[in-house]
């Protein structure tokens, strides 16, 4: 009995770990701009361009796709990574100012555990130039982020909130004035 449990011990020892994912494997999603069209979603991925130099770590690349949801077109951005995209990062959600399929986000939300519920929302007029403008020496996600930090804004929790006890969704709106992104 006891060679079966060392032999149990020994074969747990050597599997590993080997759905775990390193650090440098990841894409680490810092914002996310969604357009809804007639019969598709355009969605842009604002991607941390890690760094070494901890003070010039505010660079994003950005990487677009549509598809049929939401998810489709954020699973064709991730099949265009390195990596795998890395939702829990994420601050920003920029919608297009018209957008009012609030059910595909509550579902989306719903099915993908990694984004978090402190997202903050906003709306733009166009979501995918909004977020890769950015303000000053910050990138869109970051300046947008720390504006409504501990002031009032829509996170993603409060729009599932509202959503389902069918109470009306105001979101705050950005614009781009001046080459940069100001917010109303």
């Amino acid at each position: 009995m006891i060679k079966y449990v060392l032999l149990f011990i020994l074969v747990l020892t050597f599997s590993g770990c080997d759905n775990v994912k390193e650090l440098e494997n990841r894409d680490y999603v810092m914002g996310i701009g969604i357009e809804k069209n007639e019969s598709s979603y355009n969605v842009i991925t604002a991607i941390s361009k890690l760094s070494k130099d901890k003070e010039n770590n505010s660079e994003e690349i950005f990487l677009n796709s549509q598809g049929g949801s939401i998810n489709e077109a954020i699973e064709n951005i991730n099949n265009d990574t390195k990596g795998d995209l890395y939702l829990g990062h994420n601050k920003i959600l920029i919608l297009d100012s018209k957008f009012d399929d609030y059910s595909s986000l509550v579902d989306y939300s719903n099915n993908n555990n990694e984004i978090g519920r402190d997202t903050i929302i906003v709306k733009a007029e166009n979501p995918i130039e909004a977020i890769k403008k950015g303000n000053n020496e910050d990138t869109t996600s970051k300046y947008v982020y720390s504006y409504f930090k501990g002031k009032e804004s829509v996170d993603l929790g409060q729009l599932i909130d509202k959503f389902y006890n069918q109470k009306e969704i105001k979101i705050p709106e950005i614009k781009i004035e001046n080459n940069s992104v100001i917010i109303k």
